[in-house]
């Protein structure tokens, strides 16, 4: 028999986010009275076309007498949307290559002041005639047609 877990359990012990289990949903177990008498699925929960990995999730009625259902997760099925989430992750945090560094300083070095803080990520202030870089403190005037 499989062993099945709260949504907010599979948040804090798994570290994901809602996003990652709403996103993968395949199957929607249904456990409520209510919901059999009326033939309605709850209108929150949404299946997902092209799943990760396919949940099954699982409605039963909260025992802390809210409205809203209690979310169930299969245990198994949690531990491997967390591997494919974790693999995700260290993928993306891998160093940049020697080719991707060169691009980005060449991409710095052609470019104007005004455009260093747009290629870099500084933000800009607007001000009545200029506007000012909020990290650098590059001031760039605005002309006014």
């Amino acid at each position: 028999m499989d062993k099945w877990i709260s949504q907010s359990h599979a948040i804090i012990q798994y570290g994901l986010a809602i996003e990652d289990l709403n996103s993968n949903i395949a199957k929607v177990i249904d456990l409520r009275p209510q919901s059999s008498q009326q033939g309605k699925r709850d209108s929150n929960v949404k299946i997902s076309k092209d799943p990760k990995v396919p949940l099954t999730l699982r409605l039963l009625p909260n025992p802390r007498g809210y409205r809203h259902p209690m979310h169930l997760y299969k245990i198994r099925e949690l531990e491997e949307l967390a591997n494919v989430v974790k693999s995700r992750k260290i993928a993306q945090e891998q160093p940049k290559s020697k080719k991707v560094v060169k691009k980005q300083k060449k991409k710095i070095t052609s470019a104007t002041p005004v455009n260093v803080c747009d290629v870099v990520g500084h933000k800009f202030e607007i001000f009545e005639n200029f506007q000012e870089c909020s990290i650098c403190g590059t001031r760039v005037e605005v002309m006014k047609i």
